[in-house]
């Protein structure tokens, strides 16, 4: 589990179909000192498991990744450069136990990830 370790929710805003999480990241830790030594980068499985921490946080159940149709990586979230992120996520229950997710993790004008994909609840 990443949540209050490698990083961090600021602020949490719920409307009807949307979440908008703002996160800070633990510059500190050994994930950012292996990947890359030096020059470190939130790696894309990380910001892919961030956004479904949030989505367990926020509807108080475990999920799990059953497809992604999109997911791209458009700059490399790298501290210190950056070490704050919004994450935008449009959430549609399809099914009783299936999420439809799109999101968008950004700084200011800065995309790190698109992702679009379906997330199950874990039995």
């Amino acid at each position: 589990m990443l949540l209050n370790n490698f990083f961090y929710i600021d602020t949490l805003t719920q409307k009807e179909h949307e979440l908008i999480a703002s996160i800070h990241i633990n510059v500190e830790h050994a994930i950012l000192k292996g990947h890359f030594p030096n020059q470190p980068v939130v790696p894309g499985v990380c910001m892919l498991e961030m956004l479904k921490e949030i989505l367990q946080q926020n509807l108080n159940i475990k999920l799990q990744l059953q497809s992604a149709l999109v997911v791209k990586f458009l700059t490399m979230f790298a501290p210190p450069t950056f070490t704050h992120a919004i994450y935008t996520i449009q959430l549609m229950q399809n099914e009783i136990n299936q999420f439809q997710v799109t999101a968008t993790l950004k700084y200011e004008q800065s995309i790190f990830m698109k992702f679009k994909g379906v997330f199950v609840t874990q039995s």
